[in-house]
């Protein structure tokens, strides 16, 4: 098994990560070791960067639309299970065990 060999880039996203400073100044707490450090002015305001200059590891905070991405991923879903669609993927169907006579 390969080891993770570091970390370039942590990223907080969706309505905590974008919104709960406190949230996000814990995790990072416990991930020093890992060379993160927060600039606690940057993280108070909900900058996209919220990482120290001298962080070995970019912190960022990126504007997720989690309704929208929820909406694509239920069309897509639907779009290829239904009987509407020419083109969709049937699902192979389930085996029965033999009867008893």
């Amino acid at each position: 098994m390969a080891a993770l060999g570091g970390l370039d880039t942590l990223v907080f996203a969706g309505g905590i990560g974008e919104n709960a400073p406190t949230v996000r100044a814990r995790i990072c707490d416990g991930l020093g070791f890992l060379g993160i450090e927060l600039k606690d002015k940057r993280n108070a305001a909900n900058e996209d960067v919220i990482s120290a200059a001298t962080s070995r590891v970019t912190v960022r905070v990126i504007h997720t639309d989690e309704e929208r991405v929820i909406v694509n991923m239920v069309y897509h879903v639907i779009k290829e299970v239904s009987p509407l669609n020419p083109f969709r993927q049937t699902m192979a169907p389930i085996a029965r065990p033999p009867q008893a006579e």
